[in-house]
């Protein structure tokens, strides 16, 4: 496990927590602060399954929500990524179970960093 609080690669975007923002190209979509946390837990844990319960307390941990802000959030992200949930490439669905972020993750090399990105 991971933890993203810095810039990274998600397949061909670039996720930026701290300014809740993602790009490809000359295109960048701002997301809901929450979206956005969604997201980085899922990257957190990228390829592994992360059940409904777990994203919702890691998320809105001081607010009662049910699984259907959840399922907006996910959609959100779907839209901005152009991910199809019956033909997945970025979160995938899995029934009973929760979400799993299946897009390639890297981190982002800082200008001060001396390691190279490591390839998830």
């Amino acid at each position: 496990m991971t933890k993203m609080d810095a810039d990274f690669q998600m397949g061909p975007w670039l996720v930026q927590p701290r300014l809740n923002t993602v790009s490809m190209q000359n295109e960048s979509i701002r997301l809901e602060p929450k979206a956005m946390r969604v997201l980085v837990h899922l990257a957190e844990h990228a390829g592994d399954v992360v059940p409904k319960e777990r994203l919702i307390s890691a998320v809105w941990a001081d607010t009662f929500v049910t699984d259907d802000v959840l399922t907006r959030a996910i959609s959100g992200l779907r839209r901005v990524f152009c991910d199809d949930a019956k033909a997945a490439q970025v979160i995938q669905t899995i029934p009973k179970a929760g979400y799993r972020l299946i897009a390639p993750i890297r981190p982002v090399r800082s200008p001060n960093s001396g390691s190279d990105p490591i390839e998830r």
